[in-house]
């Protein structure tokens, strides 16, 4: 009894898939904190926040490249929310996209290579 109900963020907006994450999609955080030792071999550590970061190959049918080329760059420079699964929470975050990479070598998949900077 008495507790308070926190929410880390609401988010409205509309949702668009443009693929499938397939092998060779990864994430990872980098962590801000610091760790340091004096003369004496005493560490002091300051916690400092994690940023995600994730590195997503998605496959895109050919017949739908354009469609997801329009929506990435709609998305250019706009905090958006990425899932590359909803298996794992490291495949959900909020962020900014880097350059998309739309690999047209292979029939009839395109292979989307997606970097992403989490922003919180």
């Amino acid at each position: 009894t008495g507790s308070t109900a926190k929410c880390g963020a609401a988010i409205v907006g509309s949702i668009f898939e443009i693929g499938q994450t397939v092998e060779g999609s990864s994430y990872e955080y980098q962590d801000f904190s610091t760790i340091s030792e004096d003369v004496f071999g005493v560490y002091s550590i300051t916690k400092r926040g994690l940023a995600k970061r994730a590195s997503w190959q998605v496959a895109i049918p050919r017949i739908q490249v354009n469609a997801a080329r329009a929506i990435m760059d709609s998305v250019a420079s706009i905090p958006t929310v990425f899932i590359g699964s909803e298996e794992f929470e490291g495949m959900i975050l909020f962020g900014l996209s880097g350059r998309p990479k739309f690999d047209h070598e292979s029939h009839p998949i395109i292979r989307l290579t997606l970097d992403i900077k989490g922003i919180i």
